[in-house]
């Protein structure tokens, strides 16, 4: 990225998950066999060696799901309505050609119409990166750890590691 380098883009979605067919009702994977609906509109700004990117808001749907897994002991068939993220936030320093490096953060508010869950919030952030050097085979790399600063009193304090892996055709 050379001194004056700007670059600017928005870039809208609709993500549309499908049922996983798991059928456990307990443990890893259960609860995902449902179908999802999320809207959300990613802006990128660029100058220079610095980058911010910015999601004002993330809407998600998740349906009831298909199984049924265990809560207080019952079978039940969940559904986990509206979830939003606002403010959805990074920042980072191209410190090489293909490595940026930075720090991610966002407000999260979850169940909070049609939902059989009670409503949760948090805060979260922490160090991010993107790595692209594969973009000639097509493929992005991109991760964060975050720590929520803020969780309403019926969640505990949570450390979340992510990490993506695009592949472009």
């Amino acid at each position: 990225m050379a001194p004056g380098f700007f670059e600017m883009w928005t870039n809208p979605q609709i993500v549309i998950n499908f049922p996983t067919g798991l059928t456990r009702t307990s443990g890893y994977g259960s609860g995902t066999d449902q179908y999802s609906f999320t809207l959300e509109d990613n802006n990128y700004i660029a100058l220079g060696r610095f980058g911010i990117s910015i999601n004002p808001l993330t809407i998600t749907y998740a349906a009831r799901n298909m199984n049924a897994t265990i809560v207080n002991g019952q079978l039940f068939q969940k559904t986990n309505g509206v979830s939003m993220t606002f403010m959805d936030t990074a920042v980072g320093y191209w410190v090489t050609p293909n490595l940026m490096l930075g720090a991610q953060a966002q407000y999260n508010v979850n169940n909070v119409y049609n939902s059989d869950n009670a409503r949760t919030a948090d805060a979260r952030g922490g160090p991010a990166f993107i790595y692209t050097g594969f973009g000639k085979q097509g493929f992005y790399f991109a991760g964060n750890f975050s720590r929520d600063f803020y969780h309403t009193s019926n969640t505990q304090r949570a450390t979340v590691v992510q990490l993506w892996v695009e592949k472009y055709f």
